[in-house]
């Protein structure tokens, strides 16, 4: 394999230029959703933007991942459909398969960002050591265990400290039970203003959580339309593991189908 720099072709693929995509989810005694949009932007803005849904299916549960998707340096490959091809198996616990998720997506995008900073040292370790860092990646793991609804995050995060790549990590676990009428949710990604937006009455007066999670990615899409877009993608997992999918256009007219039970 050549290993001349001028010849090489580096793809990427981030649903943003800078933090990514838009991930959302609500859950409450009933059911959990997991919303995102659908637009994905190139690594350095020179590519073109294209659309695609951002939640997979991870054994019995749903995953969607924001940062970057899709990194190729020289003879290392990051992908995130690779990392969850790997790391998702049908009869783990909803810990498990984080715990996976985690480690799998660790050894892969500290692997190739280290062969992108022996390749671009300068602009690499621009990135790293910015405010606005473009190294993290965050998931969100949601489904139903035991006839709990639940949501798990992982927050993986590259800086630069005395010229040393530093990898940082962080989660939330909300898989308790819930009480009638309480309500959690998480975001992933950027979400403008979202402490303002999550707390105001008018969308915790939303008629379901299909409905919240749909709003607060159109909204998000309204205030940062270059990055992210339509068409909204929704999935809910009742308590009882019923999947329902829902899918948004710009008019936000549903079109939903339900597909077979996760267990």
């Amino acid at each position: 394999m050549h290993r001349f720099l001028s010849g090489l072709i580096l793809f990427v693929i981030v649903s943003s230029v800078t933090k990514a995509t838009t991930l959302v989810a609500y859950r409450n005694s009933r059911s959990v959703v997991l919303a995102t949009d659908s637009r994905f932007t190139s690594f350095k803005g020179n590519g073109p933007a294209f659309a695609k849904s951002k939640i997979s299916q991870c054994g019995k549960y749903f995953v969607a991942v924001s940062g970057v998707y899709q990194l190729s340096v020289l003879n290392v490959s990051f992908n995130v459909s690779d990392v969850l091809n790997r790391a998702c198996q049908l009869n783990q616990t909803p810990v498990l398969t984080m715990n996976a998720i985690a480690a799998t997506l660790r050894k892969d995008y500290v692997k190739v960002i280290e062969e992108l900073m022996f390749l671009e040292p300068t602009s690499t370790q621009a990135r790293l050591a910015s405010q606005d860092n473009v190294f993290t990646e965050n998931v969100i793991l949601v489904g139903t265990y035991r006839r709990i609804p639940f949501i798990l995050t992982h927050k993986l995060t590259l800086s630069m400290q005395d010229g040393k790549i530093i990898v940082s990590a962080s989660g939330l676990m909300m898989d308790k039970r819930l009480r009638a009428g309480k309500v959690e949710h998480v975001h992933g990604g950027v979400l403008t203003g979202v402490p303002d937006v999550v707390e105001n009455e008018a969308w915790k007066s939303q008629p379901s959580l299909v409905e919240t999670a749909r709003s607060l990615v159109a909204y998000q899409i309204s205030r940062t339309a270059e990055v992210s877009g339509y068409p909204i993608h929704v999935v809910e997992i009742t308590a009882d593991g019923k999947v329902n999918w829902f899918n948004c256009d710009p008019q936000c007219a549903f079109e939903s189908r339900v597909s077979t039970r996760t267990q």
